[in-house]
């Protein structure tokens, strides 16, 4: 265990080596340098031969897959959502950091082996992570989740005990584009940092729906600063869950050997946004993506064009299928308001015309690829790939699709 000393910083030198403690508060990690606005900061070691060398040495010996939790007020609740949503086939590991009163007995492992088959305990310094173990973070302790798992009895970052940013960041330095980070219900902006290090470093970061936590400050800052690439109900983020950890599981070597966080970035599951005024459409369309490992349609999808821009804003998603016709605001409209906000997005248009003009008015309006509705379920995985690869994907009835490499 790591405890208190005279000096000012908690830092990661060097990969393997404990981090030290210092009086201040102020939480020292690779990357940037202290601003007088944080009293968390992130600095250190920079991204030099020897500091990637040192990273890679940490990420190969990292042993299973590491799933780090922060929550706050109303964060209990939100753990009963998620955790029955988890398979224990996930073959992972979870460490939790719920910010909790200290001087009491806590209940907190014997109330959420109520709601899991996995095994719920207490942290203990030094401690291996195993798959299908829950580590709880003691009260009044700060954690770290690297080989191991080490506790620090220090003073509190960014004003609470135990900090989300060092544990979140402590997994991004020793997994790399393995780590997953998840932020649920709290108030103050703890775990927004440690987001960002892990998307730094090519990992994973999910964000409660503000909607659904009863404090929304602290998933609000993840998905703002970090920036989490995905916000969703506590309840729906366990399929997810699986499909990040069976993508990492089929290319482990590919993760680990990557050389930058932009390349591990490029690696990452598309998002997908469905857009139909169709429920039977959209059923079928997800069902079609989902059953691809590259692919995750969100949870929440549009019957409209003005809830196609309302959800674009608010999960950014890489690809949005769009059907042009709809009542109100159509596909066309709604497309360029949506590039208008997100000029990244691709949106795959969908349509039942077969003219020319419908598929030169959705190229106009900014649509990286236009496809007959009745050609969709046959194209529309490869127009996604097509797009997200820089090309313009355009299919009409009757004649084969064209790709042409464009500036979308």
């Amino acid at each position: 265990m790591v405890r208190k000393g005279a000096t000012s910083a908690i830092i990661f030198p060097r990969a393997g080596e404990a981090c030290g403690l210092r009086g201040t508060g102020v939480l020292v990690i690779p990357g940037r340098r202290p601003r007088p606005q944080w009293q968390v900061a992130i600095v250190g070691n920079q991204d030099t031969a020897a500091g990637r060398s040192n990273r890679e040495e940490s990420r190969q010996g990292a042993t299973c897959p590491v799933i780090v939790i922060a929550a706050s007020a109303g964060g209990y609740e939100a753990l009963v959502e998620l955790l029955p949503s988890v398979s224990d086939r996930a073959g992972a590991a979870i460490v939790i950091a719920l910010h909790r009163a200290v001087g009491h007995r806590s209940f907190l492992v014997e109330l959420l082996r109520k709601h899991t088959t996995w095994t719920v305990k207490e942290a203990g310094d030094g401690e291996p992570l195993r798959a299908g173990s829950i580590y709880i973070c003691p009260p009044g302790m700060h954690i770290t989740a690297g080989q191991t798992l080490r506790l620090i009895d220090g003073p509190r970052l960014n004003f609470v005990r135990p900090s989300a940013d060092l544990m979140f960041t402590s997994l991004a330095w020793t997994h790399g584009s393995r780590a997953i980070g998840i932020v649920l219900s709290g108030t103050g902006t703890d775990g927004a940092i440690g987001s960002k290090a892990i998307v730094d470093a090519g990992g994973v970061v999910v964000a409660q729906d503000p909607i659904s936590a009863r404090w929304p400050e602290m998933p609000e800052a993840a998905a703002a600063i970090g920036p989490a690439q995905w916000v969703l109900p506590p309840s729906e983020m366990g399929p997810l869950l699986l499909q990040v950890l069976a993508r990492q599981e089929a290319s482990p070597r590919a993760h680990d050997e990557a050389g930058t966080a932009s390349d591990l970035g490029e690696r990452a599951l598309t998002k997908v946004l469905l857009v139909d005024d169709h429920q039977i459409v959209r059923d079928g369309l997800r069902a079609l993506l989902n059953a691809e490992h590259d692919l995750s349609v969100l949870a929440n999808d549009a019957a409209d064009g003005r809830d196609a821009v309302r959800l674009s804003a608010q999960f950014r998603p890489d690809v949005v299928v769009m059907d042009l016709g709809m009542p109100e605001l159509d596909g066309f409209g709604a497309t360029s308001q949506i590039l208008a906000m997100a000029p990244q997005t691709k949106v795959v248009a969908l349509t039942a015309h077969t003219d020319a003009g419908a598929t030169d008015r959705a190229l106009h309006a900014g649509a990286a690829a236009v496809l007959s509705k009745q050609k969709a379920y046959d194209e529309l995985v490869v127009a996604i790939r097509s797009v997200m690869s820089g090309h313009v994907y355009v299919s009409r009835q009757g004649h084969a699709a064209t790709e042409t490499t464009g500036p979308r």
